[in-house]
């Protein structure tokens, strides 16, 4: 497995909704001295318990009351108690967050999520739910269009990607992010589940190398299989959401917002692998 995914893993969380008995993913992070889990609002219980897996840690439970969401975004935000965050695996910090970029140029992005269907894999106390990761790439706003969308597109919070033909599942190791128990190729499965997992920018290119640092710029929300794509929403909505709640993450929210894509907006879409 790549550096890249191996660090896109160890920033991914399962989340398991015991109230709605649904399952989504979701990532940490930290901004000031707050740490939150960012994931998609659909179906999200507006309280009780939910449960938290991620690589080489415990599973957990945390409880939930009124999660931020919101609902243009559909995107959601809870704080985890500090007495928990330790508990997490690694955290992305405001320095990974890429809320602006140019959506009129085609770029290569990657994204991973927890797909429900592949949940009848066999499992293990040492194997965790499998992971779908994929490389595709993103839409230019000028060649969107608003046909057959539940919601009208707005190309300052939404990303539409290119649904990827084919995918990799990897079923993780829960005490080695570094190894992969078994590993499928083939066509993507189906997208329940992944929804609240990242879209990230793969990083800055060094000669032939992509360096292992992902820039986080936005949250899978959902699909159009008939259409071919993806649909996400940008980190600066989600930011904006927790900005308003919590003023006292405002300065690390406003150096977010003023961060602008410096090689990993407008990187040709078959420009290297991953």
């Amino acid at each position: 497995m790549s550096a890249i995914w191996c660090t896109i893993h160890r920033h991914s969380v399962l989340l398991h909704d015991l109230e709605t008995k649904s399952e989504r993913t979701g990532i940490p992070i930290r901004l000031g001295d707050r740490v939150f889990i960012a994931t998609a609002a659909h179906d999200l219980a507006a309280s009780g318990q939910l449960g938290v897996i991620a690589v080489s840690h415990p599973a957990m439970l945390f409880a939930v009351h009124h999660p931020l969401r919101d609902a243009t975004g559909d995107v959601a935000a809870f704080e985890v108690p500090m007495s928990q965050a330790s508990a997490l695996p690694e955290i992305l910090g405001a320095d990974r967050l890429l809320p602006n970029w140019d959506r009129s140029a085609r770029a290569m992005a990657l994204v991973l999520g927890y797909p429900t269907s592949c949940h009848m894999w066999p499992t293990r106390n040492d194997r965790m739910s499998p992971a779908a990761t994929c490389q595709t790439s993103t839409l230019p706003t000028g060649q969107w269009s608003q046909q057959d969308m539940e919601r009208p597109l707005d190309p300052s919070i939404d990303i539409l990607l290119e649904f990827p033909k084919e995918c990799r599942i990897d079923l993780m190791h829960l005490h080695d992010p570094l190894s992969s128990v078994a590993t499928k190729e083939g066509p993507p499965p189906d997208p329940h589940g992944v929804g609240g997992g990242g879209i990230r920018f793969p990083g800055a290119r060094k000669k032939d190398i992509w360096e292992p640092l992902p820039q986080l710029v936005g949250i899978q929300v959902g699909y159009h299989r008939s259409m071919g794509l993806l649909r996400g929403t940008g980190m600066g909505r989600w930011l904006a959401l927790v900005a308003k709640a919590f003023p006292d993450v405002q300065k690390e929210v406003e150096e977010a917002m003023q961060r602008r894509s410096s090689g990993f907006g407008a990187i040709p879409a078959h420009g290297g692998g991953a």
